[in-house]
């Protein structure tokens, strides 16, 4: 046949293309003439890198290396991940746009490719987005997957793929992830991706009673508290057969808050044992057949007795919630109205509240949440069942037990990062900052209030230094600065916090400042939201700092990227990680 391209005159017998040949292929078009010299180039020892050319094991991570080492294009890197898995890549849960998907790299430059301890960040539906070496290097012996793998989806292995129980013993992994997975359905029980998780989760006979009935107990007893209590977690990992004992922590990408974005830590403390609640016998799962299905899996559901459940496909719902409560304190319907003095006339509007037929105002919640004795975490995600927003902040910051675990946050975050970086309190305060951050401000004058090391916001303001280190000091520091005060106090307009309130009074003492919140912050929040205050997370600014070794006064200008960050157990309190990271 005339004209046909030389492979469609090849034998239809010849043997399809290997992960090995690809690879093969890939180097020498780089201009690789051997192996070695390609694996000396990236890293690799020239054993391991043939090992795999010659048709050897590929793990995940050393797939997802090559496919950049070998500049491969799109369609190359979905062929040999099908190649390795042996299926093609999954669809990602969620589209995202790609300035978005720019600035999460500039972030992830930062906060986990330059980590020593595992590091992961992850998109809302849990897909990875950025992981590091260390990571890869402790699931390297996961076998390939191509839907839950820890390198694909770390919920959906720790759901679903047979090896979690291998890797994650004791129960707290799975009630924490299956918690997680809860409140995300909750909030959007119509996203398909979402759905084919819950239908994964009804398969098997385990997570389904975890589902229904501890998670819905966790969430009735403790509210959001339960997610919170997630970070800075002592837990057990094995790692390649042995047990060790590691420091969960989670931030979220302030830029990407709105998008269910975060990175998760694993800090090793040491070695230790598989866990007191890994259970002595392995319950059956009874899944159909799917891919990645396991017959067993590692930790037993407490089990509750079971509440009412109008919504059987969800965890909680806003109607389950308030009924529970309303037996609890041994009210009545028409009692719950009068103690919580709310204008409804009759009883049969909280009956269809608890049918979730109708859902109260959000302006009705702190009464019915006083009336009926909820804590303040159960209140916060009564807000959420009702709202589908995240609840109110509760002030700038927590009591002595959120001040130790953030303090045990900062070591692993602030501490150890190697970018000046400062954890500041919903009111701008340092909580802590790490020596980098000293470093790069030891030339401001001592101030008790002012000090870049003391309170962020009011050295923006008020600091003189501020205009002289900060370049493009109005355009680039103190409008962005002055917004983000705008947006603090629409999330605290249900109860203003007096340290904003004497900020906001300071500020109309000056012209120029109370110019800037009036006209330019405002104005950028009316027209972006507070979108437009995100502390530049990811933007790139400049400084001007004295230079070193100089005793004439004379400074140097270097460019610093800002990123931004904010550690979950934090977040009802408006905390705040920021990192300047100089990038000349």
């Amino acid at each position: 046949m005339t004209g046909e391209p030389d492979e469609a005159r090849r034998s239809p017998s010849a043997p399809p293309i290997t992960a090995a040949e690809l690879l093969r292929t890939h180097r020498i078009r780089l201009g690789y003439s051997s192996q070695e010299a390609f694996a000396h180039e990236h890293g690799y020892s020239h054993r391991s890198y043939s090992d795999m050319e010659n048709g050897g094991r590929i793990s995940m991570g050393a797939m997802y290396a090559l496919r950049e080492h070998l500049q491969m294009s799109p369609e190359a890197k979905d062929q040999l991940f099908q190649l390795v898995t042996g299926a093609p890549p999954a669809l990602k849960a969620l589209e995202v746009d790609p300035v978005l998907d720019r600035i999460t790299a500039r972030w992830a430059d930062v906060h986990v490719h330059t980590q020593l301890d595992p590091v992961i960040l992850m998109d809302g539906g849990w897909n990875l987005r950025h992981f590091n070496r260390a990571w890869a290097e402790i699931v390297d012996d996961v076998p390939p997957h191509p839907d839950d793998h820890p390198l694909i989806n770390p919920m959906r292995f720790l759901l679903f793929h047979p090896d979690a129980a291998r890797m994650h013993p004791g129960e707290k992994w799975l009630v924490t992830g299956v918690t997680q997975f809860a409140q995300h359905y909750d909030l959007h029980p119509d996203n398909p991706y979402l759905q084919d998780m819950r239908r994964r989760i009804r398969e098997s006979d385990l997570l389904e009673d975890i589902y229904t009935n501890r998670v819905c107990q966790e969430l009735t007893d403790r509210g959001t508290d339960v997610i919170l209590q997630a970070d800075v977690d002592e837990r057990t990992v094995m790692i390649h057969g042995e047990a060790w004992t590691i420091l969960l922590t989670t931030m979220i990408p302030w830029h990407a808050r709105h998008y269910g974005y975060q990175l998760m830590k694993l800090s090793l403390i040491g070695r230790g044992s598989a866990g007191s609640d890994t259970p002595t016998s392995v319950p059956s799962r009874q899944c159909s057949p799917t891919a990645g299905s396991s017959s067993v899996r590692h930790a037993a559901a407490v089990t509750h007795e079971p509440l009412d459940r109008p919504s059987p496909d969800r965890a909680l719902t806003a109607g389950q919630l308030l009924r529970t409560y309303r037996h609890r304190a041994g009210l009545s319907q028409d009692a719950v109205l009068r103690f919580a003095n709310l204008p409804v006339r009759t009883a049969r509007t909280l009956r269809a509240w608890e049918a979730d037929k109708a859902a109260p105002k959000p302006e009705y919640i702190p009464r019915l949440a006083a009336a009926l004795n909820m804590s303040v975490w159960v209140q916060q995600y009564l807000e959420i069942l009702v709202t589908k927003f995240d609840p109110p902040t509760l002030g700038v910051r927590g009591g002595p037990g959120v001040e130790a675990r953030c303090a045990r946050w900062a070591r692993q975050h602030v501490a150890d990062q190697a970018s000046p970086t400062i954890l500041t309190d919903g009111a701008w305060n340092v909580i802590h900052c790490n020596s980098a951050y000293r470093r790069l401000f030891h030339h401001v004058p001592e101030d008790p209030l002012s000090h870049p090391t003391v309170n962020w916001l009011r050295y923006l303001a008020f600091c003189p230094d501020a205009r002289e280190t900060l370049v493009d000091w109005y355009e680039n520091w103190l409008i962005p600065g002055m917004a983000d005060f705008g947006a603090t106090l629409m999330r605290h307009a249900k109860a203003p916090h007096p340290e904003h309130g004497a900020l906001l009074e300071e500020f109309k003492e000056s012209p120029l400042l109370w110019d800037v919140y009036t006209q330019r912050a405002r104005q950028g929040l009316e027209g972006s939201g507070t979108i437009f205050a995100t502390q530049g997370d990811g933007d790139v600014r400049r400084i001007r700092i004295p230079a070193r070794g100089d005793t004439t006064g004379a400074r140097m200008e270097i460019s610093v990227q800002i990123t931004a960050g904010i550690p979950l157990h934090g977040k009802p309190f408006g905390y705040r990680l920021t990192s300047l990271t100089p990038c000349d």
